[in-house]
């Protein structure tokens, strides 16, 4: 256990989220009990919980998901479940991320792809058909596991998908592999508390009280962020005006959260990783006014560029489209008395002439000009997007990040927006980063989908 480093706000989910640990004898034993128990949530509590259950392995979990939809307890109910793996196309697992939060499902099954990263929305219930295992300490193919071999940091995230932004929820964990109950003891070193399962009742009790708690703690933050005024989270009242004349009479609730957070975001210059935030927000919830917003306001009116060009943002989106409709926002919303230029930076732009304060581009031909401009006054690189961008062009965005950092100036940020960041994009962002002392941990990771 020496070697497990829980990250921030981990161990306060873990204890927001009730746990449960189930024996049983045989593999369909197993299968029978979750068929029963998922049955019961669905027929037997107050609301529809939103569940996710955790595989191992994706051949185990297509089994399963094939038995689940041939069983006759849900014959009518084939459109509550769907699945998650790593060998679907990227398209697709966003798709099925989105559905399930906007809960046109309730029921997802899923490997360990989705234990991390960005959380789902109002998730309330977690099942462990198996405990994660450490494969690199497996030392066998034997059907038992040993303490060390159980992969703790991801049970733990496993099960806070059920615990985030100090929501309550609970977790069973149903096994037939012999070693896996170790896990109730490994939980106990982390003060968490691993109960043994005794009757549904005592479960769907304590959902009825997680459902009420949820239902306060969205209010909260309702409240919080309502009526929340451009002055209120620090916009001049120049760009008040033009704000509003473009129809944001108010900002809206993932812009109140964000862009007070990235206007006054401090950095260490020795970090780079300390220069990084992820903020994950659903789909339509004003996600592009939540990093133009921070970025116009803290520009600095455009003096005539000298050569060699110094940017003060770069924004790095995926398609050519996209990057004209940033621009286009960019021109209606830019208060008079900063005068700016926009370069757009994409296959068919001539790039000899360039000399915005802003750029804006796809990752590829970003990375091209990098060798004739200066960094040292770059403020933001923002990337909308951005699992989007991660996935496709990670070499381009490595050797981006590495010319900025040679010449990195101290407020420096590295913002990332995306609706749908899982744990393959997570992997790709250390990989980009490239830095031994780099932890998910360092970074400012935000997701609010319940907004």
């Amino acid at each position: 256990m020496a070697d497990v480093v829980i990250e921030r706000d981990l161990k306060d989910r873990m204890k927001n989220v009730k746990q449960w640990f189930h024996k049983v004898q045989s593999d369909q034993e197993k299968k029978d009990f979750i068929f029963d128990f998922i049955k019961k949530l669905i027929e037997d509590t107050t609301a529809q919980p939103k569940v996710v259950i955790f595989f191992n392995e994706k051949s185990y979990l297509l089994k399963v998901f094939e038995e689940l939809q041939n069983d006759q307890r849900f014959s009518s109910m084939a459109d509550k479940f769907n699945v998650i793996h790593g060998d679907q196309d990227i398209k697709l697992r966003k798709q099925i991320r989105r559905h399930f939060d906007e809960s046109e499902f309730n029921y997802l099954l899923a490997t360990n792809l989705v234990a991390r990263g960005i959380d789902f929305n109002e998730v309330t219930s977690v099942i462990n058909c198996d405990i994660p295992v450490d494969l690199k300490k497996k030392k066998n193919n034997s059907n038992s596991i040993k303490p060390d071999e159980i992969d703790v940091q991801t049970y733990i995230h496993r099960v806070g998908r059920a615990g985030r932004s100090n929501k309550k929820g609970v977790a069973i964990s149903v096994s037939n592999i012999e070693g896996e109950d170790a896990i109730i003891g490994l939980a106990a070193k982390l003060d968490v508390t691993i109960n043994q399962y005794k009757d549904f009742q005592e479960i769907k009790e304590h959902l009825d009280l997680c459902y009420k708690h949820n239902k306060d703690e969205n209010e909260k933050l309702k409240s919080l962020v309502s009526e929340k005024t451009w002055s209120d989270i620090g916009i001049s009242e120049e760009f008040q005006n033009k704000l509003q004349e473009n129809g944001f009479k108010f900002p809206k609730p993932s812009q109140v959260i964000s862009v007070p957070k990235i206007i006054n975001y401090r950095t260490d210059k020795n970090k780079f990783y300390s220069h990084i935030s992820v903020y994950g927000f659903a789909n339509g919830r004003g996600k592009t006014l939540c990093f133009l917003t921070p970025m116009i306001q803290n520009f600095v009116s455009q003096e005539k560029m000298s050569k060699p060009w110094c940017p003060q943002a770069i924004i790095m989106a995926h398609t050519k489209d996209l990057c004209l409709q940033i621009g286009k926002q960019i021109t209606a919303i830019m208060p008079p008395s900063k005068n700016y230029e926009i370069s757009y930076l994409f296959k068919d732009t001539d790039t000899k002439e360039i000399k915005g304060s802003i750029c804006i581009g796809t990752p590829g031909y970003i990375q091209k000009i990098l060798n004739s401009i200066k960094t040292n006054k770059l403020k933001f690189l923002i990337i909308d997007e951005a699992d989007e961008v991660l996935d496709q062009n990670k070499n381009d965005l490595k050797d981006t990040l590495n010319k900025i950092y040679d010449d990195i100036s101290p407020g420096f940020q590295l913002i990332l927006f995306s609706a749908t960041f899982e744990e393959g994009d997570i992997l790709n962002l250390e990989d980009i980063i490239d830095d031994a002392d780099f932890h998910q941990d360092d970074i400012n990771f935000e997701t609010h989908f319940e907004i």
